[in-house]
């Protein structure tokens, strides 16, 4: 029997990978800037990511922004081998508003990393899936040009530990 929660994460890891992976079309205007390119300063990523979001109007003031990041966090193993650990956060976010828009969203953090194994007595590679959510504020005119953010991202770990997490962004969009 699997519990209510591993259920529910199991649904949104489904939609995501829907929305990341799937062809994913609306209706929309030349008017809006349509792609977004931005680094994260903490976040779903880790300590930074450099991420990519298509954006789509839905309504008069109303986005949907699928997202896709990349990331890594140590580059060297714990026998200082080169073997980086690997973060993709992946993210369906919703923006309300013109230039300055309230910002919901919820994604899935994949993370390859590397630790160690006490049956092996080595470094292995151990694949984690993070949900994550998004609270925050964004500037995006909707022509194009900067784009910032602030943001509240609490994270629910593959271990169902809960952490508070946040970041900031800077970036553009065309």
């Amino acid at each position: 029997m699997i519990p209510p929660l591993k259920k529910f994460l199991l649904l949104l890891r489904i939609i995501l990978c829907l929305f990341a992976f799937g062809g994913l079309t609306f209706s929309q205007t030349d008017s809006v800037a349509k792609h977004s390119i931005y680094v994260n300063g903490a976040g779903p990523g880790g300590y930074w990511s450099l991420n990519y979001a298509h954006n789509f109007q839905l309504g008069n003031a109303l986005y949907l922004s699928p997202s896709v990041g990349f990331s890594t966090l140590h580059l060297r193993d714990f026998t200082r081998t080169f073997n980086p650990d690997i973060i993709f956060p992946v993210g369906v976010h919703f923006t309300y508003g013109n230039k300055h828009r309230a910002e919901f969203g919820v994604g899935e953090t994949f993370s390859s990393v590397v630790r160690y194994d006490a049956g092996s007595l080595g470094a292995k590679r151990f694949l984690e899936l993070h949900t994550y959510f998004v609270f925050g504020y964004r500037y995006q005119p909707p022509l194009g040009g900067i784009l910032l953010r602030a943001f509240y991202s609490p994270i629910l770990e593959f271990n169902q530990r809960y952490r508070h997490w946040g970041g900031i962004s800077i970036g553009y969009s065309f």
